[in-house]
C-alpha cells in the first residue's frame, strides 16, 4: 500500500503570507512617497515651460532686436512681479497681488511661442502661474509663482 498524503498550505499559513506581502506593499508605497514624486513632477514641467518662454524671448530678440512688445522694459519696471496671463486682470502670486502682463503680441505668439503655458497645477483659464520681473541689471527673470520646491523657481536671463 501507498501512502498518499496531500501537502497543502493551511488557512494560518496563508493569512501570515498575506499579511507579510501586505506589511511590505505598504512599505515601499510610504518610501516612494507619491505626492511628492508628483510635485517633483510638477516642477519639471514649470522648468520646463520657463525654459521655453525664455527660449521664445531670447529667439525674437536675436531676429528682431528687440525684446517683444509685451516685454519690454517700459512694461516691466525693476524688481516688481507681473504675472504672465491671457487677459488683463490682478492675480496672486506667491501669496502678494500682482499686476497682470497679458501676452498677446501676434508677431511673437504664434510664431515663437505657439501659446502660453500654465502652471501644471494652476486651474485658472487667465493666470498662467509665472511671472516675469527685472533685475537691477537691468535682465528679465522667470519665475514660478507656486512650486512644490522651498526654494521655488526662478529662472535669469544670461
Amino acid at each position: 500500500m501507498t501512502d498518499s498524503t496531500k501537502e497543502a498550505f493551511t488557512l494560518i499559513e496563508l493569512i501570515i503570507v498575506i499579511a507579510i506581502i501586505a506589511i511590505i506593499a505598504t512599505s515601499i508605497f510610504v518610501a516612494v512617497n507619491p505626492a511628492k514624486r508628483i510635485g517633483q513632477s510638477r516642477d519639471a514641467q514649470r522648468w520646463s515651460d520657463l525654459t521655453a518662454i525664455a527660449h521664445s524671448v531670447e529667439k525674437y530678440t536675436a531676429d528682431n532686436g528687440a525684446l517683444p512688445s509685451d516685454f519690454s522694459s517700459s512694461t516691466i519696471a525693476i524688481g516688481d512681479k507681473i504675472v504672465l496671463c491671457n487677459s488683463a486682470t490682478s492675480l496672486t502670486c506667491d501669496g502678494t497681488t500682482d499686476s497682470c502682463l497679458v501676452i498677446d503680441d501676434v508677431d511673437f505668439l504664434n510664431i515663437y511661442l505657439p501659446e502660453i503655458p500654465y502652471d501644471p497645477a494652476n486651474s485658472s483659464a487667465s493666470d498662467t502661474g509665472y511671472y516675469i520681473t527685472r533685475t537691477a541689471g537691468d535682465r528679465l527673470s522667470l519665475g514660478c509663482c507656486d512650486s512644490y520646491g522651498t526654494a521655488g523657481i526662478n529662472l535669469k536671463a544670461k
